[in-house]
């Protein structure tokens, strides 16, 4: 005899993987941002050159590129995080082909930024609306204000938001059982 389960209750089932694997995902992202300082070096510059993007007036196919190099360099971080997260599983004790994995995955990371500073370079680089993004700052005071404003909340986020004693990090905490352990 089988067990053959309702379609009604399979759709309901797959949705509900599919919302925990998101759930999971998510985790991650945000123990990342948590607890790696280099991501959060990462998201702070993609917050700026974003808004420099918007003075600078790109154009779709530029923000397209943006857009991709963003993808790639957070994907390029997490992987570095993933990594290092299991060779630290692998041994705790100094190990040479543990050394080997944890510095090419960085290796990567930094070859990715590189190339998105080639490309900044490269997207960023005419003189002409260098100066009207400049003449727009000039112009409107607010706008250092708020620079100012940004870079404070930038320094805080990249050196301070992760500080905290890791316990505090919420992210899929240990069930307690019944003696409250």
């Amino acid at each position: 005899m089988s067990h053959r389960i309702p379609a009604g209750r399979r759709l309901i089932l797959g949705i509900r993987r599919l919302g925990k694997s998101f759930y999971y995902a998510s985790c991650g992202v945000s123990r990342s941002v948590y607890t790696e300082r280099n991501l959060r070096i990462h998201l702070t510059m993609l917050v700026l050159v974003t808004e420099f993007g918007i003075l600078y007036g790109l154009a779709r196919m530029e923000w397209m590129v943006l857009c991709i190099l963003f993808g790639l360099m957070l994907m390029a971080e997490l992987w570095n995080t993933a990594i290092e997260a299991l060779a630290d599983l692998a041994t705790r004790r100094e190990n040479a082909l543990v050394r080997i994995s944890k510095d090419a995955a960085a290796g990567a990371v930094l070859m990715m930024a590189a190339m998105s500073v080639v490309v900044g370079v490269l997207l960023f680089s005419d003189g002409e609306r260098l100066r009207q993004v400049w003449t727009t700052l000039c112009s409107h005071p607010v706008l250092f204000v708020v620079l100012l404003v940004e870079c404070l909340a930038a320094v805080w986020f990249i050196f301070l938001y992760g500080a905290f004693r890791e316990s505090d990090c919420p992210y899929r905490k240990k069930k307690e059982n019944k003696d409250g352990k």
